[in-house]
């Protein structure tokens, strides 16, 4: 049975210029923003609206993995207005407003047909039964991405409606979101969605000399680690404008300093693959960029597929000028495992 409740929200709004901002990425209207699949005080999805106008959830409905149409319906839920929240949840409604010290945010209780597993999917569907938003999460289906056991995953903005649980992130008190403890011990923030931007993807590590405009320049990397979603974008910055230059990649690091009278340093080891049928001239910005297709890394034996768990390191070589002299020069690398 559904236990229904409207309690003043202690949600913080989002403003309409980030609303805007995200409802051009997000995939409709209301989004996935936060999950818990088992808490000492219950289950949890949060729902949010992340457009400017209000969202009448009349017909609308969630399941888990077994994705029918008119599961669980939300239609109590009613209109909801931008930045609000919606709240479904196993337990009785009135329990877990009581668990959260939650104030007037709909809660819609008793969800025993499509509570969710360890590793599950969420699916969110809209009157006329088509979907809306999916979330396929487990970190034994996806190895190293988050368990939300007793402490909520919490979306980023390019992590919303984009189906990709490793850019997804466990919940700390007092974290962005403003998480908290409930009653029982949980950590989450049920009911209070903010617009929180993502952490970077990968990290850099070695050194980089400056180039000839005083900066030095920066690999990164966008996107995401996921193999199956081949969506990495590699990056290079701060470049001086119209600088020749390609990305290099291996899984070794290493540091050579200076090498063939180049300034900075080499921080690849091992097997080093060169993208150099891929050199381009930096932008006016000092900027360049390369898709990756993760099937086929480059290496000096040909394209490579990688593999869940390993890590890769990625940096550019460019023309760079000291005292009016060409020379070559280095990026600081980034590097990052892939899943």
């Amino acid at each position: 049975m559904t236990s229904t409740l409207r309690s003043t929200p202690s949600r913080a709004a989002l403003s309409l210029a980030a609303l805007g901002a995200l409802s051009v990425q997000a995939t409709g209207q209301v989004q996935v923003t936060e999950f818990m699949y088992s808490g000492l005080d219950g289950e949890f999805i949060e729902l949010t609206n992340v457009s400017s106008l209000p969202v009448d959830l009349d017909g609308w409905s969630i399941d888990d993995k077994s994705a029918i149409a008119g599961t669980y319906d939300l239609s109590l839920a009613g209109i909801i207005d931008p930045g609000e929240s919606v709240l479904v949840t196993d337990r009785v409604a009135a329990n877990f407003v009581a668990s959260w010290s939650l104030g007037t945010t709909t809660v819609l209780g008793g969800n025993a047909i499509s509570s969710l597993g360890r590793n599950d999917e969420i699916h969110l569907f809209d009157a006329s039964g088509a979907t809306v938003d999916v979330l396929a999460y487990g970190d034994e289906d996806f190895p190293g991405s988050i368990r939300t056991r007793e402490t909520s995953g919490q979306g980023c903005d390019a992590g919303l409606g984009v189906n990709d649980i490793y850019r997804w992130t466990l919940a700390s008190e007092g974290d962005a979101w403003g998480s908290t403890t409930s009653v029982n011990g949980d950590v989450g923030s049920p009911g209070v969605y903010g617009l929180v931007s993502c952490p970077p993807v990968g990290e850099s590590y070695c050194v980089a000399a400056p180039n000839q405009t005083g900066q030095v320049a920066m690999t990164t990397l966008d996107g995401s680690p996921s193999i199956a979603r081949n969506e990495l974008e590699v990056r290079c910055n701060a470049l001086p404008g119209g600088a020749v230059g390609y990305f290099l990649t291996s899984t070794t690091i290493d540091q050579i300093v200076n090498p063939g009278n180049a300034v900075g340093s080499l921080c690849l080891g091992g097997s080093i693959g060169r993208y150099s049928s891929f050199a381009q001239a930096a932008t006016a910005a000092g900027e360049m960029t390369l898709a990756l297709d993760l099937t086929g890394l480059s290496q000096p034996t040909g394209p490579v597929a990688a593999r869940s768990g390993e890590t890769w390191h990625f940096q550019c070589w460019y023309r760079d000028a000291v005292l009016g002299f060409p020379v070559s020069n280095f990026s600081l690398p980034v590097q990052v495992t892939l899943y």
